[in-house]
């Protein structure tokens, strides 16, 4: 009696091993399906990857090759903000309008710059509205808001007044002893 039930434990104990190893088994298999998968996945999404950066460099250089002048309207493709100007969509990748509205920024800053006066070490924009220098008025107020920026800065020490080679006033940050 000792020895088949004995016998018996060994048979249930095998049971139980058998089990663990068919179940770690399927596990095993699962990952390496998985990660089957997953490498066509990579492989595709690498390709989406490549896609999407063709295009945004093909955005970006159109966008570098557009030429303003001063009689031409300001407008951003979207309302003006910090997104309509971020490099990209940080959902899609994509830079699309962006790169259109970061030359059209650029060239309303500019602009503006033109008409910035010096008064008590702050900067001063010469007009009330975007329409006096043919720009939107959200860019207008986009700008506004860089300038009062540039000011507190200035108020703060950490940026100077200066005129850049085009003569225009501009920004240049203040060096400070024991700071690189």
């Amino acid at each position: 009696m000792f020895i088949s039930s004995n016998f018996k434990h060994v048979l249930n104990y095998e049971k139980k091993t058998n089990w663990l190893f068919i179940v770690f088994l399927s596990f095993f298999f699962f990952q390496c399906n998985e990660k089957k998968q997953s490498g066509n996945n990579s492989g595709l999404e690498e390709q989406e990857v490549n896609n999407i950066d063709i295009e945004n460099k093909k955005v970006r250089e159109e966008a570098r090759k557009l030429q303003f002048s001063d009689t031409d309207f300001l407008k951003t493709k979207q309302p003006m903000s910090d997104d309509a100007i971020a490099p990209y969509d940080y959902q899609t990748g994509l830079v699309g309008d962006k790169a259109y509205n970061q030359i059209v920024y650029i060239k309303g800053v500019e602009r503006a710059q033109r008409h910035l006066t010096v008064q008590n070490n702050q900067l001063v924009l010469n007009f009330q509205s975007g329409a006096e220098i043919n720009i939107a008025e959200d860019l207008f107020e986009y700008i506004v808001d860089l300038f009062n920026d540039w000011n507190k800065w200035v108020e703060e020490g950490r940026f100077e007044i200066v005129k850049n080679d085009k003569g225009y006033y501009d920004l240049s940050p203040v060096k400070q002893e024991g700071k690189l």
